[in-house]
């Protein structure tokens, strides 16, 4: 994934539990994507809190999280940018995030 992931401006993943080996994974931080989509699921968690989980694991990857959003108990999603890989998209970042909060 990481190989096919190195010339990725967006990620959308939603892979039913299994996005915590990749976040958790220390070469996700190299990963280049300005922008994630993610489907989180408790299921495969290592922690006990998903959501704080991801939220962190994504932080620490050097993302910023613009929408976070819980639809059932086990599943959430999340909408994150990389605001300095967006550098001089100013445009383009608050399309973004006005679509993810609408």
């Amino acid at each position: 994934m990481f190989r096919l992931a190195a010339s990725a401006d967006l990620i959308k993943m939603d892979i039913e539990g299994s996005e915590w080996e990749i976040i958790g994974d220390p070469r996700f931080a190299a990963v280049p994507a300005s922008v994630l989509v993610m489907e989180w699921h408790d299921l495969l968690c290592p922690h006990p809190e998903p959501r704080a989980a991801m939220r962190e694991a994504l932080e620490r990857a050097g993302f910023t999280i613009i929408a976070d959003r819980v639809s059932f108990p086990e599943v959430g999603m999340v909408w994150a940018v990389r605001a300095d890989r967006l550098a001089g998209r100013a445009a383009e970042t608050n399309e973004l995030t006005s679509a993810v909060a609408a």
